[in-house]
């Protein structure tokens, strides 16, 4: 009777272990998905890039005061 009892324990055990195995997945899954969103909100928030002013403009806006 003990192995049947050794074999139901292991049996059990395992269960327990992928169940908590699914439990620890899911939880990252969303943990990502709102480290997703998130991010998305922080790129959407960034302002747009300045333009780059034509090169004959270069160097004409000097402070030279000493």
């Amino acid at each position: 009777m003990d192995v049947v009892n050794n074999v139901a324990a292991a049996s059990i055990a395992n269960t327990a272990e992928r169940v908590g195995d699914a439990v620890t997945i899911s939880t990252l899954k969303k943990s990502l998905d709102i480290q997703q969103q998130t991010a998305d909100g922080l790129i959407a928030a960034l302002p747009d890039a300045p333009t780059p002013r034509p090169e004959g403009s270069m160097g004409h806006n000097l402070d030279v005061k000493a």
